[in-house]
């Protein structure tokens, strides 16, 4: 995901300095039961955060909208399952070069520990919340937009990752008309990624 220029990422490593200390050796009952009361500490923290960021009041509806968009984010791009081996940041397949091999889970991966499709949601929440700030006008607009174009370019990115997969398919397949189509598609996906990237200038 977008880890790096992520301002969620930094604030919440900075703030562990400040947290609780690392939990000693326990039981797996034990270790289960920490897990548990650990994410709730995230989500409490993930909540200020968001209203601190937003200038959110406590029972504005886009302050809801906002939140669940992140919580959405919290279990799709932020959640690498420890199944996947890769280290370093997750790299988009629109930033390496083409190969069969591009999907991968090693030095800076490009496979995702979630259903590409799933963070769809996170962003179509996060725009109805951008919608109905705009609507407001609210006096942090500027940086819900600020986040969405990253939300949105994430979007875009998942759909290249699913496109490439039919590519190469069709590829090894000798399917001619097939690689037309996923070639074109994959063309768009990447225009779009820089429309959205110039949409938000200010």
């Amino acid at each position: 995901f977008f880890f790096e220029q992520n301002e969620v990422v930094y604030d919440f490593v900075l703030s562990r300095a400040w947290g609780s200390p690392r939990a000693p050796n326990l039981s797996e009952s034990a270790h289960s039961s920490r897990r548990a009361a650990r994410r709730e500490e995230l989500l409490a923290w993930l909540d200020s955060w968001v209203r601190a960021r937003y200038m959110l009041g406590t029972a504005a509806a886009e302050r809801e909208l906002a939140l669940d968009a992140w919580r959405c984010a919290l279990d799709t791009v932020y959640d690498r399952p420890r199944r996947l081996i890769g280290w370093g940041n997750t790299k988009s397949v629109q930033e390496v070069m083409p190969d069969f091999d591009v999907i991968h889970e090693n030095f800076q991966p490009t496979k995702l520990g979630y259903a590409p499709e799933s963070f769809e949601s996170c962003a179509r929440t996060l725009r109805a919340a951008t919608v109905e700030l705009v609507t407001a006008p609210h006096p942090r607009v500027q940086v819900v937009q600020y986040d969405l174009v990253d939300f949105e370019r994430q979007v875009l990115s998942d759909k290249n990752l699913v496109e490439l997969k039919r590519f190469i398919r069709a590829v090894q397949d000798m399917d001619f008309h097939a690689m037309q189509l996923s070639s074109a598609e994959i063309l768009r996906l990447i225009q779009s990624t820089a429309d959205v990237l110039d949409s938000h200038r200010k």
